[in-house]
């Protein structure tokens, strides 16, 4: 294999656990400000929508393989 393409796909993978634990974070901490916050609901749902979406991505790449 190149040694760029190698270097690359794991610094591709490191932004992606990145942007993973990011979005795990922002959960977080729009949880711990609970339902009075004033977009609770559409927070919550959208990141949940995204780390769920990262996941199946990663599970994906994961079975094709790259």
């Amino acid at each position: 294999m190149n040694h760029y393409a190698n270097k690359k796909s794991a610094a591709e993978s490191m932004l992606d656990v990145a942007l993973l634990m990011a979005n795990a974070s922002q959960l977080k901490a729009v949880l711990e400000q609970g339902p009075e916050y004033t977009l609770y609901t559409a927070l919550v749902t959208l990141i949940s929508l995204s780390l769920s979406l990262q996941v199946l991505v990663g599970i994906l790449l994961i079975f094709i393989g790259e």
